[in-house]
């Protein structure tokens, strides 16, 4: 995952699929990050954003990031 800025706040529990939270997360700045999953069972996946993830931009009043996740197929 790579962000348009440098950001701040990033937690594995911030990116989940199918409802569970990554068991890891490394990457600073910008990026990238490399979030680490248990296997999801086999089919189709569902990526998103914790929606309490605490994702920052550095302005001054940080802003949250509201982004979306890239497509992702398995």
């Amino acid at each position: 995952m790579v962000f348009s800025e440098p950001v701040g706040g990033i937690q594995a529990t911030d990116l989940v699929i199918n409802g569970l939270p990554a068991t890891s997360v490394t990457g600073s700045g910008a990026g990238s990050y490399a979030f680490d999953f248990s296997p999801p069972t086999n089919g189709l996946v569902q990526v998103a954003w914790a929606a309490s993830h605490g994702i920052r931009d550095s302005a001054v009043t940080p802003n949250a990031f509201g982004g979306r996740v890239p497509g992702v197929t398995r």
